[in-house]
């Protein structure tokens, strides 16, 4: 190794540096959120979607929910989703915000 080179940092101190200190405090926010959300969903609302109690509420569950409900969903003035899909919709956004 060249002397006047520094050391390289393993990937888990480079991982460590990017996720801040309030991410686990957003995440469960948004989860809390996720879980209201499926709790106010009407019975058969997403049919192609298989929701089952021991399937997580994640980011993954929460887009194919939101992907289902937006065939079927009206639009506002400004184009953006309405109802349950517009709720689904701003979860989604919430879950891509955090991530970055």
């Amino acid at each position: 190794m060249h002397p006047a080179l520094p050391p390289t940092p393993t990937y888990a101190q480079a991982e460590l540096k990017k996720l801040q200190p309030t991410w686990p405090q957003r995440l469960s926010t948004i989860q809390a959120a996720a879980e209201a959300a499926f709790a106010a969903l009407p019975q058969g609302a997403a049919p192609s979607v298989q929701l089952s109690e021991h399937r997580p509420r994640d980011y993954l569950l929460v887009r194919e929910v939101r992907d289902a409900l937006k065939e079927t969903a009206a639009t506002g003035l400004f184009g953006g989703l309405t109802g349950d899909a517009g709720v689904f919709n701003k979860l989604v956004t919430a879950y891509e915000r955090q991530s970055e």
